[in-house]
């Protein structure tokens, strides 16, 4: 469910993964081995300050064997927990969110509930997405909504609570900069009992004080699962406009002021929701998402590839193989293929709505792309695998 690799050290590749049982690591990213690690779930894994972090129900477990072996801590929950995601800039410093939503009980289904909208099946570890709070949408009596976020100085000997309440939201990511400067982020639905529902992005400056400095909350479903920090000033924020929205654009916040405005970058990428980001510069990055028709992507955020440079000939007559189910495939990988439904007007559909145009009809003709030098310098997310 989570990966994590060492960076700009010039190695190879150190790696380490996590997930239902089973979590791993590689020194050259070719040959994985087990990890020294008594967990039986985990979705979150960071490589942090020189050491890799998982999280499990009781707590942030650390390793500074590259994977090889953790040590785990235990943080003393107002509410139980359970333990959602952790962060580690330095090696005292250790901050980890918990938390849970209005839920049965999932001890005797075949899936375990990841986040109020995402099971994972126990016997394959795959994600499916499931709207609703459990899959039999019952919810428990006296179940209520918990958000706990908690803060280490030694190194996980003690700990410090820096947010607990219930009845509105649970954390899910955080991810700091430096030891003062982090954003988490959470999320609570109306139709669970929040009472004050939305998916908002907390950030603090000092260390100790998390504000709220945003909240999306415009359709009900808005969700955010995943956050990453670039430096002090520049974040993103990660989840979906509408979960279980075939049609909705993904939520791809993005501020450069340190949160005081956010602006959706989704790139048109549809019915997606973002389970987890990362990057390599403030201008290249890649996030892995999940839909409700159980498919996963990969997301790359950069200028898009040179292929994307297209203009646009006449329409022709539809290729056999171009069915109205295969729109945007057909259109994204350059298979000539009509789309237009009848009509020409290649104009309304430019290099950054390739693939959308075709897959909702919109006019445009995807029959005779010229594809030739290089892709302007706009960044945006645009889809890079389907699997």
């Amino acid at each position: 469910m989570g990966v994590a690799a060492k960076k700009g050290s010039g190695a190879k590749g150190i790696v380490g993964i996590t997930g239902l049982g089973s979590t791993e690591y590689s020194f050259d990213g070719d040959h994985f081995n087990r990890s020294l690690a008594l967990i039986m779930a985990s979705q979150d894994i960071k490589y942090d300050g020189g050491r890799m972090i998982i999280t499990n129900g009781a707590g942030p477990c650390i390793s500074t064997t590259n994977g090889f072996a953790y040590t785990c801590h235990k943080v003393p929950y107002k509410y139980g927990g359970p333990g959602r995601y952790s962060a580690s800039p330095s090696a005292n410093v250790i901050y980890h969110t918990a938390g849970t939503w209005p839920s049965k009980s999932p001890s005797t289904e075949d899936r375990v509930e990841v986040t109020r909208n995402l099971r994972m099946v126990r016997k394959s570890g795959s994600l499916k997405y499931e709207v609703g709070h459990t899959i039999d949408n019952k919810v428990a009596a006296n179940a209520s909504y918990v958000a706990e976020l908690w803060k280490s100085s030694d190194g996980g000997k003690t700990w410090k609570n820096l947010i607990a309440e219930q009845g509105t939201f649970y954390f899910n990511d955080i991810h700091c900069s430096d030891d003062t400067h982090c954003v988490a982020v959470g999320e609570g639905f109306a139709n669970d009992g929040s009472t004050s529902p939305g998916a908002r992005v907390y950030t603090t400056s000092d260390g100790e004080t998390f504000k709220e400095v945003h909240r999306e909350a415009t359709t009900g479903g808005d969700s955010l699962m995943s956050v990453k920090m670039l430096s002090n000033t520049e974040h993103w924020a990660g989840g979906t406009t509408k979960a279980g929205g075939l049609m909705a654009p993904v939520l791809a916040l993005h501020t450069t002021d340190g949160g005081k405005t956010y602006a959706n970058e989704h790139g048109l990428v549809l019915g997606q929701m973002i389970t987890s980001m990362d990057f390599i510069s403030n201008t290249h990055g890649y996030a892995t998402t999940v839909n409700a028709l159980q498919v996963s992507s990969l997301l790359q955020y950069g200028s898009a590839p040179a292929t994307e440079v297209v203009t646009f000939g006449a329409p022709q007559a539809p290729q056999a193989q171009c069915k109205k189910t295969s729109y945007a495939f057909c259109c994204e990988f350059g298979t000539p293929c009509d789309c237009t439904k009848g009509t020409t007007a290649p104009g309304q559909c430019n290099a950054a709505s390739y693939a959308f145009c075709c897959s909702v009809g919109t006019p445009c003709d995807c029959t005779q792309p010229s594809r030739g030098g290089m892709a302007s310098d706009m960044q945006d997310w645009y889809n890079q695998v389907l699997v």
